[in-house]
């Protein structure tokens, strides 16, 4: 594909799939955003530190697990109806989940809303890198990626208006059966042509014939062995998704050390992360090509780490903030700007790093060890920290004496149990700059590897 613009069709292969996403997203956090109201229901007896569990890795073992295989099966099988099978699991997965009645029957039903889940996003993304130009590519997965803000966003503001309503029960099952509404226009895609690095085929055979396993796996394997661009921009991500899936608890944090009412931070906060997290997914796409054309050598990953050098000052402030003041709502709508804003640079320099053949594995591979290493124990041990601090500082005084000089110039004391753990989560996320500064320095080498 050589068009400078996109087609219309393209455009609304895009606009839907950000739309599933967003059902996906919105899915997905809806278990953190309630974990204060899951918590107090005596009649289910799960915990912050559960519910952290549950959202990180009862949800991504299966998720990461699977999603490896369905990215393989993404490269070589119709993406439309491989999507269709996943909504259909985790739409109707995540309506059972408002009828648990205990830890072990929440746990299955995030399992295999984790099974269908996988299937969306690297059939998606592949898609998007077949029929999008690669000066557009960043955008496209940028827009993708909005689906997380606007997921999230949607979930908070549905749930303020469920919730007094219907319980936390009754804004799972709506949530979910929304989703069973769209497998029907699902199988009526049509699956795109695979770009082919090999001359002697065309776009239709290659979209016909599927490869063999090896043909998809083995020219990945040896990417990973020999590109060091490719293993840290990996490991940055991880580091920098840690950061941000701890962030689910942002409304219990509000409401457990700050005081506020869930239906006032769940809409304000929904909003506020719905607008500045899209524009941040969007406008972080825009500005990764931008940056990918003014500097060719690793301009994407250049793009990543100084997005890491900018926002998470900011991240400090919104956490360290007075939430009654003016400036907290902007600092807030910028967090989310940040949060949201190197997805899609990120995703295009994987592509670009990964063999033509592979590349969905290749994406399928990046979200198993964000997952697995960052988004799984982010928010089990956020939700740990902040459900447990206050007493194990308690329990061991000569630690809180030792800690309260620094809690103390920040403006925090041991009884803002969750305002230390999302601090902490934050600094864990500043790591992955190094890895974004050695992987932009080797681009240019490792890049030229997997071209023709």
């Amino acid at each position: 594909m050589n068009q400078s613009v996109a087609p219309y069709k393209s455009i609304l292969l895009l606009v839907f799939l950000t739309w599933l996403n967003v059902l996906n997203f919105a899915d997905r956090t809806l278990l953190g955003l309630l974990a204060k109201q899951i918590d107090e229901d005596p009649g289910i007896n799960v915990s912050y530190e559960m519910v952290g569990f549950l959202t990180g890795y009862g949800f991504i073992i299966f998720y990461t697990l699977i999603g490896v295989a369905m990215g393989t099966l993404a490269d070589r099988w119709h993406r439309p109806r491989l999507m269709a099978a996943g909504l259909a699991i985790w739409s109707t997965l995540t309506a059972a989940t408002g009828i648990a009645r205990n830890f072990w029957q929440m746990a299955a039903c995030r399992a295999f809303i984790g099974v269908g889940e996988a299937a969306l996003t690297p059939s998606a993304l592949s898609m998007l890198g077949d029929r999008f130009p690669l000066r557009l590519r960043a955008f496209a997965s940028g827009t993708y990626y909005a689906g997380i803000p606007l997921g999230a966003g949607i979930g908070m503001i549905v749930s303020a208006y469920l919730l007094p309503h219907y319980g936390w029960r009754g804004c799972f099952t709506i949530l979910g059966l929304l989703g069973v509404v769209f497998v029907v226009p699902l199988l009526f895609v049509r699956d795109s042509a695979r770009h082919s690095k090999r001359l002697s085929e065309s776009a239709d055979d290659v979209a016909h014939t599927p490869p063999r396993f090896k043909d998809v796996v083995l020219p990945l394997l040896r990417t990973v062995r020999t590109s060091p661009a490719l293993v840290c921009t990996i490991a940055g991500a991880v580091f920098a998704v840690y950061a941000q899936s701890s962030s689910i608890f942002v409304l219990t944090w509000l409401q457990n050390d700050r005081g506020m009412e869930y239906a006032y931070a769940a809409k304000l906060g929904g909003w506020l992360y719905l607008i500045g997290g899209t524009l941040g997914s969007i406008w972080g796409g825009l500005l990764g090509d931008w940056f990918g054309r003014v500097i060719p050598s690793g301009g994407r990953l250049w793009f990543l780490a100084l997005v890491n050098l900018i926002f998470t000052p900011i991240s400090l402030a919104f956490y360290l903030g007075d939430v009654q003041a003016w400036y907290f709502k902007v600092i807030w709508i910028t967090s989310a700007f940040g949060s949201m804003v190197w997805y899609g640079a990120l995703f295009s320099a994987v592509t670009e790093l990964s063999p033509a053949r592979s590349r969905a594995t290749a994406i399928a591979f990046l979200i198993f060890c964000m997952n697995l290493l960052g988004a799984g124990p982010g928010p089990w041990v956020t939700g740990w920290l902040g459900g447990n601090f206050q007493e194990w500082a308690k329990a061991h005084p000569e630690f809180r004496d030792s800690i309260s000089p620094m809690l103390d110039m920040l403006g925090v004391s041991v009884h803002h149990s969750f305002t230390i753990a999302l601090l902490a989560s934050v600094v864990v996320g500043f790591f992955s700059l190094p890895f974004n500064v050695i992987a932009a320095l080797r681009y240019e080498k490792d890049a030229a590897k997997v071209r023709d």
